[in-house]
């Protein structure tokens, strides 16, 4: 292990069990959901409380756009659409007979993509919707899944995007006119819990229970087995993409038995391991700043997330990197460009039967 972590002195703790968390865009604040139905965004370097609310109806999952609007898939299937800019938070679509499980903006934050989990399943399959942010008009995805849609990420670029499910499968649709999809993928590891795309658009990497595998989609390559880790992968999180470089330098793999490993993106050597761990059956996420080499991990009893450093070195005739605890904040981040293809699969109650039969 090679790369020095420095734990930050502030971390967060929640009242009730964190459910899910992610960056904005810009990597200035943590937006977080719990069981009991809160739902907060802090400022990521005081921890202080900036907004607040709690639903009846808990969110499932949430996904910030480039351009700063929050998105919320709840359980009952509907999506909120938070606005800081006009101060807004409202609805934005019943998308789902069932929860919504899975949700990405595309990069250019016209389109909000959104897949269906547990529950109700049409004779397509799991729902897969496409939708219009400016005209609340959708275009289902078929043939979809045929369990539950864990995970989805847009590449770069915005040409494709990849659906992964418990199905076993990962599905590559191309954007670009009536969403086709190009190319369906076996994931031999057993049920897809993460996906990165690569910053060249080209590469994708997905999680499928121990396994972390890559796949050249522009040459239609066959998919290679570069990680195995020690228990299920419970999520994966891209570090920024390196100026000229087609892949990040750092990639987490966090699996269910609480351990956090940092791996080099160019050649996937293990460079680290996150001291924090947890017992909790559906395990930890972790999540990179999508500016610098800060990551954000879930651990002890589940209410808590910790900040870390990477010691990086500097590059001959590059300065060193700044840490997120003295960040650089920029005049307009509405359009700020990032490169974190985050994806969270959580194991619901209902569905931690499943997952420890697949993982026996």
């Amino acid at each position: 292990m090679t790369h020095r972590l420095t734990k930050h002195q502030l971390s967060l703790t929640a009242r009730g069990t964190i459910t899910f968390f992610t960056w904005s865009p810009d990597g200035n604040t943590l937006a977080f959901g719990s069981e009991d139905g809160d739902f907060e965004i802090v400022d990521a370097t005081t921890m202080e409380v900036q907004h607040q609310w709690n639903e009846e109806c808990p969110a499932a999952c949430v996904a910030w756009s480039l351009d700063g609007r929050l998105a919320r898939g709840l359980t009952n299937g509907a999506i909120k659409l938070w606005d800081p800019y006009k101060g807004t938070d409202e609805p934005f679509a019943v998308a789902h007979p069932s929860p919504v499980q899975s949700l990405v903006w595309s990069p250019d934050s016209r389109t909000i993509v959104t897949g269906s989990g547990v529950g109700l399943k049409h004779s397509l399959g799991f729902w897969l919707l496409a939708w219009d942010v400016a005209t609340h008009t959708s275009h289902e995805l078929t043939p979809a899944h045929d369990q539950r849609i864990s995970s989805l990420a847009f590449s770069r670029d915005g040409r494709f995007l990849a659906s992964g499910s418990y199905d076993h499968t990962i599905s590559i649709w191309e954007t670009a006119g009536k969403w086709k999809r190009v190319r369906s993928l076996q994931a031999a590891g057993g049920l897809v819990c993460g996906l990165a795309w690569a910053a060249d658009s080209r590469t994708l990497i997905f999680a499928a229970n121990r396994e972390l595998t890559e796949c050249d989609i522009a040459t239609n390559g066959e998919p290679r087995v570069v990680f195995t880790g020690s228990k299920r992968i419970n999520s994966i999180s891209c570090s920024r993409a390196v100026p000229a470089q087609p892949r990040s330098r750092f990639l987490l793999a966090a699996t269910i038995d609480g351990q956090t490993t940092i791996l080099s993106g160019l050649d996937w050597t293990q460079l680290a391991i996150v001291p924090s761990r947890t017992d909790r059956s559906d395990g930890i996420t972790a999540r990179f700043h999508p500016t610098d080499y800060t990551l954000a991990v879930l651990t002890d009893d589940g209410r808590t997330i910790e900040l870390w450093d990477i010691a990086v070195p500097p590059s001959p005739g590059r300065p060193p990197v700044i840490p997120m605890a003295v960040p650089a904040r920029p005049a307009d981040s509405r359009r700020r460009e990032c490169d974190v293809a985050i994806v969270c699969a959580l194991a619901e109650p209902e569905l931690r039967s499943v997952l420890r039969s697949e993982e026996h």
